[in-house]
């Protein structure tokens, strides 16, 4: 079995990160293939890649797509360490459950640099998929991290957390962040 997360921390390329409105944003990921050894000699590296930007950028998170990579996989900074790049990569994920419990708070984009709204999100999330290493995985997360998985598994979805916001303040937050881009 192909080991991931090869190098050393901060050892991959940087990508570019996609901002809106890039049609790429509202486009769906393609799920990968775990049995094919080219899918997965590629996303060795992809995930390298993609934890290295999203350390550049300063992100909690950074699906696939928003480099312009339409994989169903998406990066976020791991609290425990468990490996040697101290994050984490969910591939193929899907939440199975959300808390009837909502909770409201500021979110933010790697692709809407500086934009920040409010949005509502379910307080505790369970997601299956597969880790870094194509084993099976069940992750419940609560707080910060279930807003994390809620707002990357969007992206492969093709929906950016505006979407989440009524259409009065949708309308305010795209005016301010295209006035953010013109300075």
């Amino acid at each position: 079995m192909i080991k991931y997360f090869k190098g050393k921390p901060n050892s991959g390329r940087t990508l570019e990160v996609i901002a809106h409105p890039d049609p790429r944003l509202s486009q769906k990921s393609v799920e990968i293939d775990l049995a094919s050894e080219l899918e997965r000699a590629e996303l060795d590296q992809l995930i390298v890649d993609l934890v290295a930007t999203m350390r550049k950028e300063n992100g909690a998170g950074l699906a696939a797509i928003q480099t312009g990579i339409p994989k169903c996989v998406f990066v976020y900074e791991d609290e425990d360490g468990k490996n040697e790049l101290g994050a984490a990569a969910l591939i193929n994920p899907r939440i199975v459950h959300s808390s009837e419990e909502m909770v409201c708070d500021e979110e933010g984009c790697l692709s809407f640099p500086a934009l920040y709204a409010p949005v509502e999100r379910a307080q505790k999330v369970v997601v299956e998929g597969y880790n870094h290493t194509g084993d099976a995985v069940r992750v419940e997360a609560e707080d910060f991290l279930a807003r994390v998985f809620q707002h990357e598994i969007d992206h492969l979805d093709g929906v950016t957390f505006i979407a989440h916001l009524p259409d009065e303040d949708k309308k305010l937050a795209l005016r301010e962040y295209f006035d953010l881009r013109a300075l």
